[in-house]
């Protein structure tokens, strides 16, 4: 974090808080999601939940709070990291698993 000029305090822990609970959850709706017909997990959820979620981080960049105008980028960068994570390297561990 101090390459975003952050400082660890309550604020910042909260919202470091929530962009770990939105990875886990779509990497947990993964794991526990059924395969189709077609033997293809569905994205479409977790695409529309990072998307809707990345839109609206996008107002940190526009505060007028020092403090919050930073995690802008870390929600950013997170969310798009998570998203790839999910969608190409999760479910190689969910092969065989959970049958």
């Amino acid at each position: 974090m101090p390459y975003f000029g952050l400082t660890i305090n309550p604020q910042s822990l909260f919202l470091l808080t929530i962009l770990s609970g939105l990875c886990v959850d779509d990497s947990i709706y993964i794991m526990m999601s059924k395969e189709t017909e077609r033997k293809q997990l569905e994205f479409y959820p977790i695409l529309t939940t990072s998307l809707v979620l990345t839109s609206g981080f996008i107002s940190f960049g526009f505060s007028n709070f020092n403090w919050l105008s930073p995690f802008l980028w870390i929600f950013l960068i997170g969310t798009i990291t998570a998203l790839i994570l999910d969608i190409y390297i999760l479910p190689s561990f969910k092969i065989g698993s959970f049958k």
